[in-house]
Order: structure tokens, then sequence, then C-alpha cells
């Protein structure tokens, strides 16, 4: 999946260099998938760690948000690691929020080294025959979530946003069977959680697409229904390059000054922070309903 510069490989100007690569490389080892960002200068430590969140988050914010459609020509994939490939001395502290550890080449760095040869000259570069350091996070999916993904491939059609709360009920009906109706509230958006999030730590907590925007969708249904919000969904657009708008409310919600205003809510984005990105050594976090009274509650 690739960041902005998804089209990079077509361009035959050469980019001007930056301290990262441009697009977060995809990497398929004889059916294995892995993504590697690549860091070509040093930076400071909270430079660093900024800009390499930047890639990272626009890397799984992309596969995140993936319509039904896209699902169907293409087939989703399992990710099991993202790479950092560094060519500079690096900051571990930059790294520590990523759960990034070092490692030794294997088939996957090898291939990304491959195509950062290949692209190099394209953004101003000369690659060296070996980089400075290889880090490496393992990226985990419980099998609930898949089995979850697969039904809902089954029944989705629409993007994010088109029917709203058809997603979270679909999702609901997946996990619960046909023969018991969903309560569309806070109740069912923590059983959802606990059969599809993950406690581990020092691990990408990957949800599948359509489960992931599923999810998503119960939080504006909580909202609205539980809160008394009033929220709307932003429908998904594909861009030029195939890429999904991640899920996205704006809801009206009281400001400091005793109004009301309407303010976007990037949920997506929200959502792939507190479910998906690393926990670290002894972190808990709420439950994404307690999250959403926080957001959502009336003050």
């Amino acid at each position: 999946m690739t960041s902005p510069l998804s089209d990079l490989i077509k361009k035959s100007e050469p980019l001007e260099a930056a301290p990262l690569h441009p697009r977060v490389l995809e990497l398929d080892v004889d059916g294995r998938f892995a993504w590697a960002a690549v860091i070509w200068d040093a930076l400071p430590a909270q430079e660093l760690h900024d800009q390499l969140r930047r890639h990272v988050e626009a890397a799984l914010l992309a596969e995140l948000s993936r319509t039904p459609a896209d699902l169907r020509e293409h087939a989703p994939r399992q990710v099991e690691a993202l790479y950092v490939i560094a060519f500079a001395e690096v900051d571990d502290a930059a790294l520590a929020a990523f759960a990034l550890n070092k490692t030794d080449a294997d088939a996957h760095s090898t291939l990304a080294m491959q195509h950062i040869r290949g692209e190099s000259q394209l953004v101003s570069r000369e690659a060296p025959d070996e980089p400075h350091a290889i880090y490496r996070v393992a990226i985990k999916t419980t099998a609930a979530a898949l089995s979850l993904d697969a039904s809902m491939r089954a029944v989705s059609d629409e993007p994010f946003g088109a029917e709203p709360g058809k997603p979270f009920l679909q999702l609901a009906i997946a996990l619960l069977g046909e023969e018991q109706e969903p309560v569309p509230n806070s109740e069912l958006l923590t059983l959802i959680e606990a059969r599809v999030g993950q406690a581990e730590e020092g691990v990408i907590r990957f949800i599948p697409p359509l489960v992931f925007q599923a999810f998503c969708d119960g939080v504006g249904v909580v909202a609205s229904k539980e809160h008394g919000r009033s929220v709307q969904w932003a429908e998904t657009s594909t861009d030029a390059q195939g890429l999904a708008s991640p899920p996205l409310f704006r809801a009206r919600l009281p400001t400091d000054r005793g109004t009301m205003d309407n303010v976007h809510i990037p949920i997506g984005l929200h959502l792939l922070r507190w479910c998906v990105m690393p926990l670290a050594e002894g972190e808990t976090v709420p439950t994404v309903a307690e999250w959403a009274l926080d957001q959502f509650g009336q003050r």
C-alpha cells in the first residue's frame, strides 16, 4: 500500500530528496506480505517519529479503508510485518511507539532492498549496498476477526457512509447469528471489540478492513442513538490511484464557549490509533465504548 506519492515509479523526473522515502513499499515473498518504510537521513528523534508516523498511518489507513468493490476485485491479503530500512543512524526512541526492534536481514528485507535500488534514482539517491539497520514489528489479526471479515465480504456492497448503521448491523448479525436481534448500543460495541481486538503488547493489532469500517460505523450509531448527537457520515470516495478515503464523521458537539458546532471526527484515524497501533509494555487503554462516551456523551 502506498503513501501519497503512489505513482512514484511512473515518474520520469527525479524528485527532491527527503529524509523518508515517499512511499511505503509492498513486499510479496511467496504470498507472504509485508510493508517497508525507508529512512534515508538522520533526524532528531521527535521529527523522525512524526514523519514515520505519517507514513505508517497512511499505509495502514489505506488498507483499512478499502471498499467492498475493491476487496471483491483484489482479494484481501494478510500482511504479517512492517519493516523499517534505515540508511542512517536512528534514535531508537523515535521508533518506540511502533514497537519496532532491530532484526537481521530476511527474505522480506532483501526484497525491500531490491525495490529501493530500483527507485533510488527517482528520489535523487544512491542506495548503499547494505542498510545501516533493519527494524521489524509483527502484524497480527485474530482468527475471529478474519472469520467475521469473510462474512462481511459476503454481504457488503456499499462503501463506508453510504448506508449509515448497516455495516454495524451486518457485523452484529455475523457475530450473534440471525436468531438474536442485535441492540445497537455500547454493550454491543464492547462485545465486538472483545472479539476482534487484541491486548498483546508490541505488535500491530490489525483488524480486517470491512470489520474495521463496521466498527467505525458502530461508533457513529452509538453517538447518535445512545448519546443523542447529530452525526453525519461521509461516504468513502476513491481517488485516481484507487485509494479510498478513511472513515469520517461530522458531529454537532458542544464547544468550550457553551455553543454547539459541527466538528469533523476522523473516526478511522482515531480507531487506528486506539485499536490497531501497538500497545507499550504495561499499557492498558479504555474500551472504544468508553472513548465514545468521552467524545460524544452529554456534558
